[in-house]
């Protein structure tokens, strides 16, 4: 019923941002693209009418095992967003909640959310898309000395690069673009096999797996809004699975009120209990030493018979692959992914501004396809209920590659 609905929705061109994206801007991004998009084709009429399609076309059956779907929402705009280095990328996004960003020939879902708004929404202007929880805007008046500046959607904050920092960013962005487009080539190719042979049963082939943690909504319905201050989202990460340890796997820990949740909101001492005077920069390891040291002080360990038995420490996966995080959310064990940005030349994070950010992952899909394997990351980005539940497909994640945290 709701297909037919959309499907006599009166045409409405595909148009792009309010604004183009500026030749000086393009040239800020890439030097060596050509200015000028390509236009593809597709209408406002033609999303609304087969986006779901596109999303049962990309194999998420997690949504509607985590979701009720997109209920009453619907599509409110479809808008070009671009990479570092200039890549085209659409997002679709609904009102009042929701949003999907997809390949550039809508082959591929990268990343969407069904509780959430758009990040970029009430935004115009070059939008800037660097993967998962790296959203920006590219401001019309930009610095003559050199330097290029970019403000989070999300956070606010601003992040100004000079002409080296760009050039790691755009290296970030064309490996993504890459691994984006292999995807959707395979995508295309495994259709196209599908639909011309009847001598391939693709259910001996392909298929979809689906893990999650036991009890994944304890992660997924905590807010940690007003929490991730000055940078330190690793420790706020680390108080979201010490809590869900204590909650459902049975630790062995004293009844204290920073372990509760006040109106659904994780209590912020039981970050700073983790945290303690080290600083808000950390990285996977720092954050499991103090997770460590943190769950041996109050004897955070597992219960045998009503009796306390092994204190755990936090264990640190330097550049995990998909599998072995799929592996640890099956063994319920909710995981830290980190992700950062640095200069080549001098290991400096890249720019005066975010540009790392820590999650934890709850779910995952795994979808085998003729070719190779697809996988999709069911994350809590910290920045509040609206983002707990952000899936991203395995082609965007290299930012997230650096290391992986969990007990």
């Amino acid at each position: 019923m709701l297909l037919a609905i959309l499907i006599v929705i009166p045409m409405v061109a595909f148009t792009r941002p309010d604004r183009p994206l500026d030749p000086e801007l393009v040239g800020v991004l890439n030097p060596e693209l050509e200015v000028g998009v390509i236009d593809q084709g597709f209408s406002l009429r033609y999303v609304r009418a087969n986006i779901y399609s596109l999303i049962q076309f990309n194999e998420l059956p997690g949504l509607g095992r985590r979701h009720d779907g997109f209920g009453d929402s619907f599509v409110n705009t479809v808008r070009e967003i671009f990479d570092f280095s200039g890549h085209r990328y659409f997002i679709v996004e609904f009102h009042p909640f929701g949003y999907i960003i997809f390949d550039n020939r809508f082959t591929t879902v990268l990343e969407m959310s069904v509780d959430s708004a758009s990040p970029f929404v009430n935004q115009n202007g070059a939008l800037i898309y660097g993967g998962p929880t790296h959203y920006y805007i590219m401001p019309d008046a930009q610095p003559r000395n050199g330097y290029a500046l970019f403000i989070h959607t999300v956070l606010g904050t601003e992040m100004l690069v000079n002409q080296e920092e760009m050039q790691v960013l755009r290296a970030y962005s064309t490996m993504m673009a890459h691994s984006v487009e292999n995807t959707a080539n395979e995508t295309v190719l495994e259709e196209s096999i599908m639909s011309s042979s009847d001598s391939i049963n693709p259910f001996f082939i392909t298929g979809t797996t689906i893990v999650d943690l036991s009890q994944w909504r304890v992660i997924a319905n905590t807010d940690t809004s007003g929490f991730n201050q000055g940078g330190n989202c690793g420790y706020v990460a680390a108080a979201l699975v010490v809590y869900y340890h204590f909650r459902v796997l049975g630790w062995n820990q004293f009844v204290s009120p920073i372990l509760h949740l006040t109106a659904g909101r994780l209590n912020v001492n039981l970050v700073r209990g983790i945290q303690g005077n080290r600083p808000n920069s950390a990285w996977g390891p720092d954050v499991a030493g103090a997770m460590s040291q943190w769950s041996s002080a109050h004897g955070a360990g597992w219960l045998i018979l009503g009796v306390p038995f092994n204190v755990l420490p936090a264990n640190t996966l330097l550049l995990p692959s998909s599998s072995q995080i799929f592996n640890l959310i099956q063994q319920d064990r909710p995981v830290i992914l980190f992700g950062e940005m640095r200069t080549a030349a001098n290991n400096n994070l890249v720019g005066q501004g975010k540009i790392r950010h820590a999650i934890v992952i709850h779910g995952m899909d795994r979808h085998a396809r003729l070719f190779s394997t697809d996988w999709y990351y069911v994350a809590h980005f910290g920045w509040g209920t609206s983002t707990n539940r952000v899936y991203f497909h395995d082609s965007v994640s290299n930012i997230f590659r650096g290391s992986a945290v969990f007990f």
